[in-house]
């Protein structure tokens, strides 16, 4: 199977650090750039040619995640969205699924994140 090329974007240095250390053994997963900066997202996953991006919905109170998500669908529609968030309301999962998210991911589960984009990537 083919390595999916992901992109982290999230605030918290600590926490891109974290993905990267739960997904380095992944046999399937390559995370190929992280940012914290949500103008930055859009050219990160042109220039490493990433198909996943996993996107955290509250960026610092800067350009929000669903700022963030409605710019990736505009300018690079084929990419795979999976939003990362502390929160796990089911209405919010709904609300950016239905604004164009693939998948949602709590950070309570950032320990069974490989298994969770899995799960994700599969649907």
């Amino acid at each position: 199977m083919a390595s999916r090329r992901i992109v982290v974007v999230d605030d918290s240095r600590e926490l891109r650090s974290m993905v990267r250390a739960f997904l380095r053994k992944h046999p399937t997963i390559e995370v190929v750039g992280d940012t914290d900066d949500p103008n930055r997202v859009v050219e990160l996953v042109r220039s490493k040619r990433a198909d996943v991006v996993l996107l955290d919905l509250n960026l610092g109170g800067r350009k929000g995640g669903r700022e963030v998500l409605a710019q990736i669908r505009k300018e690079v529609a084929r990419v795979t969205v999976i939003i990362l968030s502390a929160y796990s309301d089911w209405e919010i999962r709904r609300e950016l699924i239905d604004a164009g998210a693939n998948g949602f991911i709590a950070k309570a589960d950032i320990s069974r994140l490989g298994h969770e984009l899995d799960a994700v990537l599969r649907q």
